[in-house]
């Protein structure tokens, strides 16, 4: 399976994928990695209907002890995760279940405890046109990593470790930044976010700025 990925071309790739889904879907029922995924959403949700975000001022304490805490507990945790991966054991499942969204809370909480620093959000605004075009970014990286390790491109999967994998790594999410900085100068929205919107609400939505629907 792995030669396939690695050297084989697109048609290849694709029956090998489609021969997996059915496993990927066993492995979100089974592992109860579904449920995490819609409490997730629902946190999001959540804090989005609640407005939490305007008022980090007054959440300032809580904030700091869920830094503390995600960081002092997630990370433990995630290092007995990432030791214990698919090995099946109650340590792996233990350690997964409680050690991400924990250090998910403090890379959020520090994230926002930073924002509320004047310096801090002066250089998180950096970031805000690639987190406006998420959609675009995720779906843009599949992309990318597919022509550059896939056998349909470069072919270079499992010809390099992590210590590559992760400088290359920073090095796409820097392009996608200054990538959605120069679009979003230009237009409203992602291209991808143009279309997600124009699903959900049923209309034509403009993407050049200033463009009356």
């Amino acid at each position: 399976m792995v030669e396939t990925w690695t050297r084989g071309g697109i048609a290849e790739i694709v029956r090998v994928n489609l021969t997996k889904f059915l496993d990927q879907v066993t492995f979100l029922l089974t592992s109860g990695m579904l449920f995490k995924i819609y409490g997730c959403f629902l946190l999001g949700f959540y804090i989005g209907r609640h407005e939490a975000y305007k008022k980090l001022e007054s959440a300032r304490p809580l904030l700091k002890r869920l830094a503390v805490g995600g960081f002092a507990i997630g990370l433990p945790l995630n290092l007995v995760y990432a030791t214990t991966f698919d090995s099946g054991s109650w340590a792996e499942t233990l350690s997964g279940t409680f050690g991400v969204p924990l250090l998910s809370c403090g890379y959020v909480a520090l994230c926002c405890l930073i924002w509320l620093d004047s310096r801090g959000r002066h250089r998180l605004r950096h970031f805000a046109p690639v987190g406006r075009m998420a959609l675009t970014n995720y779906v843009g990286q599949s992309v990318i990593c597919t022509l550059m390790f896939y056998g349909a491109g470069l072919g270079l999967g499992g010809t390099m470790g992590p210590t590559f994998y992760l400088p290359i790594g920073f090095a796409v999410y820097a392009v996608q930044v200054l990538a959605s900085r120069f679009w979003l100068e230009r237009f409203a929205f992602g291209p991808l976010e143009c279309v997600w919107r124009m699903l959900t609400y049923g209309q034509r939505v403009p993407l050049a700025k200033g463009t009356a629907v």
